[in-house]
């Protein structure tokens, strides 16, 4: 609300938004498919490593919430980073589900998914980790 509204005929997107939308989805894509990589590599199942890469997809996304609180700005400030009630609602629910997703037999036959160990947990929230950073770069650096 503090910004002037955009021109009538500007572009909903422009270059630095498309720029954006494509850095994230090539590093959050990107890292979902390097982890079932590894975990092919690893010997684990395909069942296990699509349930990791899963699992990276939610978490990246969880942390693409936290970054995109503020397009332009460093989003990470400890100050700023739990001023948003529902977005940690929403990550708590999207860790709940996520849980389910992996843990309950139920979802495990609909979806074939396999319980993960927490070693991998630990994949999944490295790769969230990395994006976040390079994010707040390309923000430092580009805006």
């Amino acid at each position: 609300m503090k910004r002037p509204p955009r021109q009538a005929k500007a572009a909903l997107l422009n270059g630095a938004f498309l720029r954006r939308i494509t850095l994230v989805s090539v590093l959050i894509g990107g890292c979902a498919m390097l982890l079932f990589q590894l975990a092919v590599n690893q010997g684990f199942s395909l069942a296990y490593a699509r349930t990791i890469t899963v699992t990276a997809l939610v978490v990246a996304q969880a942390g693409y919430l936290l970054n995109s609180r503020h397009l332009s700005s460093f989003s990470l400030h400890p100050k700023l980073l739990f001023t948003n009630l529902i977005a940690w609602l929403s990550i708590a629910l999207l860790a709940l589900l996520q849980l389910g997703f992996v843990y309950t037999p139920f979802m495990q036959s609909s979806f074939g998914t396999e319980p993960l160990q927490l070693v991998h947990w630990g994949w999944a929230l490295l790769g969230a980790i990395c994006i976040m950073l390079v994010i707040e770069l390309e923000k430092k650096l580009l805006w």
